[in-house]
């Protein structure tokens, strides 16, 4: 009797034991059959965003590396590439959706302002520009007889980034980080003027540099900062990857990654 019991526990151990692998080798089938198809997709949007997409914008292919630089003195002083965004930049349409993931870093102003960051084309409630800038006597945004226009910012040269910071793309990926200006840039205005001018050369008065870089630092270990609430906060979608951009329009990606 106490034989067969033996030989019953033993056939029930060898059961589980095999019944556990069996389950272990299922996970790890439906595991590494994630993983390829996981790595069909990445390299799928890697190759249509390598490929020029006519009319859409798709900007530089996947191996595209290099600063962006402006022909013009000013601008390029203002946005022009130094080499920072490639080395310590951040992607650039992460750094434009950090305002929206976490505004009580961004108040009242909510933008990049809020540490002093000069924003050329910024407006007053009033829809009027907020500051002046030099211009030339041609200028056609310049009132007769003076020196001073209305600062409007145009997007393809600013890309709507503050004055000091420059974009580049790395590997396919648009970056942005500081360039000179962003310390070299301030505000002033004169008895008389009715708008503050900027002036590049001239010291930062205004920008809190140590303020911006603990909130950064707050951000990145923040629970909030996660790829799925980063990418439901960006405005524009691309079309350079459009595995990316699917699963940023429905949520379901996200949400089944979550549970994970």
């Amino acid at each position: 009797m106490s034989g067969r019991l033996a030989y019953g526990r033993a056939a029930s151990s060898e059961a589980c034991r095999r019944g556990c692998r069996y389950r272990v080798q299922h996970r790890q089938m439906q595991t590494d059959r994630r993983r390829r198809w996981a790595f069909r997709a990445v390299v799928a949007a890697f190759t249509l965003g390598s490929i020029p997409s006519v009319g859409l914008d798709a900007g530089p292919g996947v191996l595209a590396h290099g600063g962006r630089s402006l022909p013009a003195v000013e601008p390029h002083f203002k946005y022009g590439s130094i080499g920072a965004e490639l080395a310590n930049g951040m992607p650039y349409r992460m750094f434009m959706a950090l305002p929206k993931v976490f505004p009580e870093y961004f108040l009242p102003e909510g933008d990049w302002s809020h540490f002093g960051l000069i924003i050329e084309g910024a407006t007053t409630p009033q829809g009027r520009p907020r500051y002046d800038i030099y211009a030339s006597a041609t200028s056609p945004s310049a009132p007769a007889g003076t020196r001073l226009a209305p600062a409007t910012s145009e997007p393809r040269i600013s890309r709507d980034l503050p004055i000091g910071f420059a974009t580049g793309w790395r590997l396919g990926i648009e970056m942005t980080w500081f360039n000179c200006a962003v310390c070299h840039t301030g505000v002033v205005q004169m008895p008389g003027d009715e708008r503050p001018r900027i002036v590049p050369g001239m010291p930062a008065n205004t920008v809190d540099l140590e303020r911006l870089f603990l909130a950064l630092f707050d951000m990145a270990v923040d629970k909030r900062f996660t790829y799925c609430r980063v990418c439901r906060s960006i405005s524009q979608p691309t079309n350079r990857w459009p595995f990316m951009s699917v699963h940023c329009g429905n949520g379901s990606w996200c949400r089944t990654y979550a549970r994970r």
